[in-house]
């Protein structure tokens, strides 16, 4: 019975810690008629570590999502709602090491796109093509 309490509180321990460092950035998402590139992502390229939350917030008034197109393995398709307003954000925390990358639907033609790796990159390709044959075109 003691050895199962210590083992309890040891992994509580570590939930704590790991819950302490993870880290919060934000990617924005940028329309820009006056830019070369008039749709993008600020940055379109993020390292962060498993545990660390990812919040994309829509800088202006346009109609922007995030699609992860290519996930690690065994990772769900990830997929924000459509951010409207100035000011909206879609937040999601990554615990799978990998590359992810990932583009707004309604921009993807203009290059509106982005790569995220989380701890080290995939090997090999850069993750799986998840399935997002579902969304409204």
């Amino acid at each position: 019975m003691l050895r199962v309490t210590f083992l309890l509180s040891t992994i509580g321990f570590l939930v704590f810690v790991m819950q302490a460092r993870a880290e919060t950035f934000t990617v924005n998402m940028v329309t820009d008629i006056e830019s070369e590139k008039i749709y993008f992502f600020e940055p379109n390229h993020l390292v962060v570590q498993p545990g660390d939350t990812v919040t994309f917030l829509n800088r202006q008034e346009d109609s922007h999502n995030v699609v992860f197109e290519r996930v690690p393995a065994g990772v769900d398709s990830i997929e924000s709602p459509m951010l409207e307003n100035a000011s909206d954000t879609w937040s999601h925390t990554f615990t799978v090491e990998g590359s992810y990358s990932f583009h707004c639907h309604p921009h993807a033609g203009a290059g509106m796109s982005g790569m995220l790796i989380v701890g080290k990159p995939s090997e090999g390709k850069s993750g799986e093509e998840a399935n997002h044959d579902s969304h409204s075109h």
